[in-house]
């Protein structure tokens, strides 16, 4: 997969403001469970306001931020994603297959039974309105 940048002032913009108002309700989470001292809140709250206004006014100021962040998200995704499939596989689909094997499953009916002379089966009989679909 390849990562496609949209060199435009819009998503500059975007991706500035997204990034301050996270920024500012992080901030403002952590003043609600009182890890934030009041002062520094506010400042916190002004420096992320300047931030918004430069990024309504100058988007090209915040290219860099975007292509950083785009990259950032791209490449993390990327990795979760296989961390979280190779968790899956490792500790539900392994032991599933484990599982049936120890009873004896064949649900893709990979082994042929010794009295048959084909892999093929018997179709099931259907009904007129089966055929309908």
């Amino acid at each position: 997969m390849k990562l496609n940048f949209k060199e435009d002032p819009k998503e500059w913009r975007k991706s500035a403001l997204l990034a301050a108002l996270g920024l500012a309700i992080l901030s403002s989470l952590l003043r609600w469970r009182r890890h934030l001292p009041v002062n520094v809140w506010c400042a916190v709250l002004a420096l992320l306001g300047l931030v918004a206004i430069c990024a309504a006014l100058q988007p090209r100021w915040f290219r860099g931020w975007y292509r950083l962040s785009l990259r950032l998200g791209f490449y993390s995704s990327q990795f979760i994603g296989r961390c979280v499939l190779a968790v899956f596989f490792i500790f539900i689909l392994t032991p599933l297959g484990f599982m049936l094997r120890l009873a004896g499953k064949n649900p893709l009916q990979l082994k042929r039974p010794d009295s048959a002379a084909t892999y093929w089966h018997q179709t099931k009989d259907c009904s007129p309105l089966d055929r309908l679909f």
